[in-house]
């Protein structure tokens, strides 16, 4: 996708994933799973400093190079807007974070639909290209085999008569 990322959903994932995860270990795992081929960027993070500024420094370096990290950056929003966030309510004061946590994931969730949106048209439509390019193969494999019955049809008949039956059988 060539669409950048509007700066309200920027804010919106950084405020998310700053309190999906309350530990810094749980947040690194989400992360380098979601980032796949770039999971390289979340280990040069300074992991010591506090949870937002790990995020803002992961996202902002992300934000920056939008004509390289825009479909991550759109996974990481899809992925973290559907996160489930019910293991925050065993911590103490959980019903705080979790609270915390859901409304940020609302939030990142209207931001993300025109995306999601977008990602579900372009997937759909490389399905019906998959789709028709089957039935074009199939209709292809159809007339070629049609065009090579034909071939043995004027070979058979050009020989003689009782060859054509014994070609037949």
């Amino acid at each position: 996708m060539t669409k950048r990322v509007n700066p309200a959903a920027i804010h919106a994932l950084k405020e998310a994933l700053s309190v999906v995860y309350w530990y810094k270990p749980d947040l690194r795992a989400f992360l380098s799973s979601c980032l796949g081929d770039h999971s390289g960027l979340v280990s040069q993070l300074d992991w010591t400093a506090c949870k937002r500024n790990i995020v803002a420094t992961l996202i902002s370096s992300l934000d920056k190079q939008q004509s390289r990290f825009t479909d991550t950056l759109i996974d990481l929003m899809l992925a973290t807007a559907e996160l489930d966030v019910r293991h925050l309510k065993r911590l103490d004061d959980g019903g705080k974070q979790f609270k915390l946590a859901t409304e940020a994931q609302e939030v990142l969730r209207q931001q993300v639909e025109p995306h999601r949106a977008a990602r579900t048209d372009a997937e759909n439509a490389a399905h019906r290209r998959e789709e028709e390019y089957a039935r074009s193969e199939q209709r292809r494999a159809v007339l070629q085999k049609l065009e090579q019955l034909h071939q043995e049809f004027l070979q058979m008949h050009s020989k003689p008569s009782q060859e054509r039956g014994y070609a037949l059988v």
